[in-house]
């Protein structure tokens, strides 16, 4: 679709070959992500015969992305999974780490300056 993300969610590459790539059919998500990705990372196919990630709706079958499936890193507070996290969750756990540690060096900051009065 025009309107899908033409990023991989996991890898966030730009695939030469569209056909490497698959794109959410749930009509309130535009991500896409490529086929080594949904194998290496959550090892998915996206084979219709043998994947849990497609449902038939209205007699057509139709393929939902790992984040509508709350299979992703990312749709969860925190993931315990073993295997390489999406680089959306990574981001949002590192930024979320800096924001601990700023804190702590401000913290600390302040009461070393309570401390001198």
């Amino acid at each position: 679709s025009a309107n899908h993300d033409k990023y991989c969610h996991f890898c966030q590459h730009v695939k030469v070959r569209a056909s490497s790539m698959v794109a959410c059919e749930n009509m309130e998500c535009c991500r896409r992500f490529c086929e080594h990705c949904l194998l290496t990372h959550l090892n998915e196919d996206i084979d219709p015969g043998t994947s849990d990630a497609w449902s038939v709706v209205d007699g057509k079958h139709m393929w939902l992305c790992p984040i509508c499936r709350k299979k992703c890193c990312c749709s969860v507070a925190v993931c315990e999974t073993p295997h390489r996290h999406c680089k959306a969750y990574r981001y949002r756990r590192r930024r979320a780490e800096l924001t601990t540690k700023r804190k702590s060096v401000a913290a600390a900051a302040s009461q070393k300056k309570a401390d001198r009065r």
